[in-house]
């Protein structure tokens, strides 16, 4: 009996050397179809390598087209953009100038025996008028002539 089974036991590793052994055969008989095939592609790799290079080549040309776009744009951009800078600064310089325009309007101080007030924020072209008709008028109360003081700005 124990024969038996160390013939059986050495059966059974003799086994799973052949599967082994068919296993690894089978692994390199796959592996030399893959260098064969390999093989066969080898004389395709220039013009591959050609493909590629071709296309990158288009590749490069559209980015640089692309590039070169942005760039028109982004000098058309800041053209735009300076001109505004120069149109503000003036419209800036113009409001400044209005600002400073409205406060000089001319001031007037009318008085008279009985009243005295002043009038503010007046054209200086209307002021002018308006003095020279009240330096023609007289008070209506008491017949006196009417002062008219300085502009208030000329103090």
């Amino acid at each position: 009996m124990e024969a038996d089974r160390a013939e059986r036991e050495s059966l059974r590793r003799e086994i799973v050397l052949l599967r082994e052994q068919v296993a690894l055969e089978r692994g390199l008989r796959n592996l030399q179809n893959e260098v064969v095939e390999a093989q066969k592609q080898i004389p395709r790799l220039p013009a591959i390598v050609s493909q590629l290079q071709a296309e990158t080549r288009i590749a490069r040309v559209e980015a640089d087209k692309k590039i070169a776009a942005l760039e028109r744009e982004l000098t058309a951009t800041k053209k735009r953009l300076s001109k505004a800078r120069v149109e503000q600064s003036i419209t800036n310089y113009n409001l400044a100038e209005l600002q400073r325009a409205q406060a000089s309007k001319t001031e007037i101080q009318i008085e008279t025996s009985t009243t005295l007030f002043a009038m503010r924020g007046l054209d200086p072209q209307a002021a002018q008028t308006l003095r020279a008709f009240a330096e023609q008028c007289l008070d209506a109360n008491d017949l006196q002539p009417i002062w008219m003081g300085p502009p208030a700005d000329s103090a």
